[in-house]
């Protein structure tokens, strides 16, 4: 885009605006908000690939993102989510809707389908599939099958776009509506660029190469910044023994393994004598909490496994011992007559934050401070008992918290 600028100039250049706006579409998302949009379309193909296998007659139980057949369940992961076809299907609704031969607010419109286009399409794969592996076992579900299923819709949405094009310009009745849908006339489309006539090495062009060059060698020859070593134990020698309660050692699905692509963790439900509440520990520890990897926050997590969250609010605790207060992340969720009391922060470096985004930023602090870019999340977990008050659980987190605490830094360092 900057090389085309050069080239051009800023007055030609602006000609070409629709070019220049189709680039947003390569920008990806920043991952806590991919992850946050990505559950909630999990949620919504969920049910609605539900809803498909059940009006067809087949009893089906759906719990978060997981839809119970019976014999069989599916999982709808992240790769199902739709956003696969959503990202691509709107870039191709940009260029439609910039091809399209019609008014502007069909343009609009044409793009603005692309949404419900995907989601919909999307969740009549789901459900297609569940009706698959109803009557033909897992297989369906699995390997080459469910790769050319998801291409199979994605062409399908692709046309679907293509003929609601078609039908909206047959409706309005545009006397250019013989020369098709698409304005698809490429004559005077390079207009005025001097290719022909062979571009001159202005100053800036010949600065654009240099830099290109120079950036290009740098990315090639430069090693990349090793992150600092950091000294901790491993998660699976916590200790199993606090407050007077025991621990048992948990280790989560290999499809939740997989997703929470964490370096380390620790799952623990933590039980004591007689009729007092158990508490279940969870830490997952990230080597690099940069790039593609980072912690995945329980408000995405949470009502993926059919939990809902009827309170969610940011308070500020006071630990035990000495340790400085800090503000956590406090929820009260509930699955049919079970409710729970859930804590959660984010921890690095030595840092304690209930904001995701704030625990970002402190992360690219600490990279270009200390050359660190480890970080954690910690969740406990209690049961509201019956004719319990949430004050009297919220006393036994906190006071099992200023345990975990005087733990932590052994995992994760400060």
């Amino acid at each position: 885009g900057g090389l085309m600028l050069v080239i051009v100039g800023i007055r030609q250049a602006g000609h070409y605006w629709t070019g220049w706006l189709h680039l947003f579409f390569m920008v990806p998302l920043p991952n806590m908000i991919y992850w946050q949009v990505s559950a909630k379309l999990q949620l919504i193909s969920s049910a609605l690939g539900a809803g498909v296998i059940n009006s067809l007659g087949i009893p089906v139980y759906l719990e978060g993102n997981v839809i119970d057949l019976g014999q069989y369940q599916l999982q709808v992961a992240e790769a199902c989510n739709g956003l696969r076809y959503l990202f691509p299907l709107m870039s191709f609704g940009y260029l439609f809707g910039v091809l399209y031969r019609g008014p502007v607010w069909q343009k609009v419109l044409l793009f603005s389908l692309t949404i419900p286009i995907t989601v919909l399409m999307n969740s009549f794969r789901i459900g297609a599939i569940g009706v698959l592996v109803n009557y033909f076992g897992i297989s369906q579900a699995e390997g080459f099958l469910h790769w050319f299923e998801g291409w199979i819709i994605f062409i399908s949405c692709v046309v679907i776009l293509y003929l609601t094009g078609f039908i909206l310009q047959r409706l309005t009745r545009r006397p250019d509506a013989a020369l098709g849908v698409l304005d698809l006339d490429t004559s005077g489309l390079l207009k005025g660029v001097p290719w022909k006539a062979g571009i001159r090495a202005t100053p800036a062009l010949m600065v654009a190469a240099i830099m290109l060059i120079a950036s290009g060698a740098a990315w090639q020859l430069i090693p990349p910044r090793a992150a600092a070593a950091v000294d901790r134990a491993s998660l699976t020698t916590f200790p199993m023994a606090l407050e007077g309660m025991r621990g048992t050692q948990m280790t989560l699905d290999p499809v939740i393994e997989k997703v929470l692509a964490a370096d380390d963790y620790l799952v623990v439900s933590y039980a004591g004598a007689g009729k007092k509440a158990p508490i279940d520990l969870f830490v997952s520890y990230y080597k690099s909490t940069t790039g593609q990897s980072g912690i995945h926050s329980p408000e995405v997590c949470i009502p993926g496994h059919g939990w809902e969250v009827s309170r969610w609010s940011s308070i500020g605790v006071t630990p035990d011992d000495g340790i400085p207060a800090f503000r956590l992340n406090r929820a009260i969720i509930q699955k049919d007559a079970q409710r729970q009391l859930v804590y959660y922060w984010f921890e690095g470096a030595g840092d304690r934050s209930a904001n995701e985004y704030v625990a970002k930023f402190r992360t690219i602090w600490n990279a270009m401070s200390r050359g660190r870019t480890d970080g954690a999340l910690v969740r406990l977990t209690t049961p509201v008992q019956p004719g319990e008050t949430e004050a009297a659980a919220d006393r036994r987190l906190q006071s099992f918290m200023s345990s975990v605490l005087k733990e932590l830094p052994r995992y994760v360092p400060k």
